[in-house]
């Protein structure tokens, strides 16, 4: 994957995951770009591309946890939360909410949750 920073990383079933982030482009026009590609690892030597395009808005600053939903038996996803889009010109800071259980398809919980658009939370 490509050099990154600001992205989300968490361990899920035993397995190591690396999810959007903020890519700085060099160059005669520096830019800042975000990302929306989904990686894992097994060793964190090894990484494979789960999704290069999920559903979710390209990001960075984003909360990223595992966590047990409410179904009996209670199931175990990933989840992310908020983070901030750069698409060039503006920046658009989020409050959306996304669950995988797999990495490559993700589902949206919420467009807009209770509180207020964010990035760098954790």
């Amino acid at each position: 994957w490509a050099a990154r920073g600001m992205h989300g990383f968490l361990v899920f079933k035993d397995t190591m995951w690396v999810i959007g982030g903020r890519q700085y482009v060099t160059g005669p026009n520096k830019q800042v770009r975000t990302l929306n590609d989904v990686w894992s690892s097994t060793d964190g030597k090894d990484w494979s591309v789960a999704t290069i395009n999920p559903s979710w808005r390209s990001r960075a600053g984003h909360g990223a946890v595992v966590s047990l939903d409410q179904s009996n038996p209670p199931r175990e996803f990933m989840y992310i939360t908020g983070g901030r889009h750069d698409d060039g010109s503006q920046s658009h800071y989020l409050n959306d909410v996304w669950r995988s259980e797999d990495g490559i398809t993700w589902t949206q919980i919420t467009a807009h949750a209770g509180w207020h658009g964010r990035w760098l939370h954790r």
